[in-house]
């Protein structure tokens, strides 16, 4: 449906509120001209007038959207199918609109706006979707492309801080149309993490074209103990431990995804322990993956329980992987054992240096993500050969 390019990045060029200064046609333009610069592969735009600016300076496909009041008084993207011959007359290449229950709980209504841009507009239809349900349903009806866009924004979807790429990977193996990962995209890692998920393409918004949104995380992060606890400074503070972290134990990561795929690939698997026992290692190619920190009460890497248990594999011939503090670590005769023994050894300290427990999920995923890499291009299965399921970064 788009060019193909390497990245597969669609550059949301919107204002972050109705009030922000950059709410301007003008200056969507110019985000928009910047972006296909830098070899963007398409557009989300919010307005009909926006779009008519957009398209001016561009020659990249727009995917047009509206905000506004539908019948209830509710604002909808894309209410109607009104609302949808606005944005095709100002020139938007794709619509796009609300597919979730909430917005279309009435039989029929949604296949009939599907329908109907169809036919009268002769433009193909990006879903924004909130659960797989409503991404086959979608589908089901005729839509073209379906969006994780609204995951997080319905009271019975996830509700995280980070994008949702259990959503992604979920909607890539249920529906044969393109998928694309948007909601919360804020580093390149995230992104990159969407495609390997099964994303076609990734929409980023806030990260690219809101520098109010961005200088808010930035000005938290530098002053972390000013002002009351709030979301946005917990956000902030959680990714100055994640960039430190990516910026320091990426080969650690590599290493260990490298330790993984081959157990895998030689029929073993790979089985994750965090405060809990893991699953039984029955291979000599099995791999024990052990995260936490713990010290002298905990059960984690670093002691307790579960590190001994580590420890015990690693002695029967199985591959060791260890997450966690690696100051800790020094400082407990465990976890000064673990680094003795263990393959690969990856610290999770945020800046502080204590023990971060997001990283270290974040950690987990990025491993298996990359693990996953690995095995298919040794042309196997990705799916198989993890005893335990790897946790969420974000909760």
């Amino acid at each position: 449906m788009f060019a193909a390019k390497p990245g597969r990045l669609i550059v949301s060029c919107q204002p972050s509120t109705p009030d922000s200064p950059l709410n301007a046609p003008q200056h969507m333009a110019a985000m928009a001209a910047a972006a296909e610069a830098a070899g963007a592969t398409a557009l989300r735009v919010n307005s009909p007038e926006h779009v008519v600016a957009v398209k001016a300076v561009t020659t990249l496909p727009v995917i047009g959207l509206w905000k506004r009041a539908d019948g209830r008084g509710q604002r909808v993207i894309t209410p109607d199918l009104e609302s949808a011959r606005a944005l095709a007359e100002a020139g938007a290449d794709v619509i796009a609109l609300d597919a979730t229950a909430e917005a279309h709980g009435v039989p029929g209504r949604l296949a009939m706006l599907i329908q109907s841009i169809h036919d009268e507009l002769m433009l193909p239809v990006m879903a924004d979707i909130s659960t797989v349900a409503e991404g086959v349903r979608a589908v089901g009806y005729g839509a073209d492309l379906v969006g994780t866009t609204l995951s997080g924004y319905t009271p019975y979807s996830p509700q995280q801080a980070g994008p949702d790429l259990n959503l992604v990977r979920e909607l890539a193996e249920a529906v044969t149309v393109p998928v694309v990962a948007e909601g919360r995209y804020t580093s390149p890692e995230q992104a990159r993490a969407a495609l390997l998920a099964g994303a076609a393409f990734v929409v980023v918004g806030n990260a690219l074209t809101a520098p109010d949104v961005a200088a808010a995380r930035f000005i938290a992060a530098m002053e972390p103990e000013a002002g009351p606890l709030t979301a946005e400074r917990c956000w902030a503070e959680t990714f100055v431990a994640i960039a430190q972290v990516q910026a320091t134990q990426g080969p650690a990561v590599r290493e260990a995804a490298a330790l993984c795929a081959g157990a895998i690939l030689a029929g073993g698997s790979v089985h994750f322990a965090g405060a809990g026992l893991p699953g039984g290692l029955t291979s000599p190619a099995d791999v024990f993956i052990v995260a936490g920190g713990g010290g002298d009460a905990g059960s984690g890497a670093v002691g307790g329980s579960v590190g001994k248990l580590a420890l015990d594999a690693k002695r029967r011939g199985h591959g060791l992987i260890a997450i966690g503090s690696l100051a800790q670590a020094r400082r407990h005769p465990d976890g000064r054992q673990l680094l003795e023994f263990a393959d690969v050894f990856i610290d999770n300290a945020d800046p502080a240096g204590t023990a971060s427990g997001v990283t270290g999920a974040l950690i987990a995923q990025a491993l298996k993500v990359e693990t996953d890499r690995l095995i298919k291009a040794a042309g196997a299965g990705s799916d198989r050969g993890f005893g335990v399921q790897f946790p969420n970064a974000f909760g």
